[in-house]
């Protein structure tokens, strides 16, 4: 389930993360989506994280998780095994 949550991640960001420059890029587009995912059930938000929503949309946990399910639901540990060792030879090889 997180690795399907992880690619949907990848997924929203799809557009900006191919843009990007380096790593460091990589990693501040996806801590700024991180920081917006909310979860609308929660009884308590602090201060600062009610600013910081107006000015960026938000994701709600539940809606993620359940894109992440509808996009990648079928990928099991049995496939990410099997993608895993087809692509090993070449991993080995880079290093």
């Amino acid at each position: 389930m997180l690795f399907q949550i992880a690619l949907a991640t990848l997924d929203a960001n799809r557009n900006k993360l191919l843009a990007v420059q380096d790593d460091g890029e990589a990693m501040t587009v996806l801590g700024n989506y991180l920081e917006h995912v909310t979860n609308r059930d929660a009884t308590m938000l602090s201060s600062n994280q009610g600013v910081n929503n107006r000015s960026q949309s938000t994701v709600d946990v539940a809606n993620l998780i359940l894109e992440s399910y509808q996009k990648f639901g079928f990928i099991t540990a049995e496939t990410i095994d099997s993608m895993r060792n087809a692509q090993r030879l070449k991993v080995v090889q880079v290093r």
